[in-house]
């Protein structure tokens, strides 16, 4: 189940699961950030939506590092801090 304000609806985990893989080879900044926080706000993830949750955060995270200026760590932890917040 996801919490909040994304009324995503699949089928099944597997249906949610290939949506999420199809969705994180799409290299739109909007649609990235929508999918990092849906995911994060998935109850249940599993370990393949995990990792593609690592993915993308971690690529996010790269981008904010490389447009700032600044180590890839502090960028991660920066990226993580604002979903936090969510």
């Amino acid at each position: 189940m996801i919490k909040n304000d994304y009324p995503l609806e699949f089928d099944s985990k597997k249906d949610r699961i290939n949506y999420y893989k199809e969705q994180s080879k799409i290299q739109d900044l909007t649609s990235i950030c929508k999918n990092i926080k849906t995911l994060h706000l998935v109850e249940d993830r599993g370990s393949l939506e995990d990792q593609i949750y690592q993915r993308l955060m971690e690529n996010v995270g790269l981008e904010y590092s490389l447009i700032k200026k600044i180590d890839s760590e502090k960028g991660m932890e920066f990226i993580k801090e604002m979903i936090d917040k969510i």
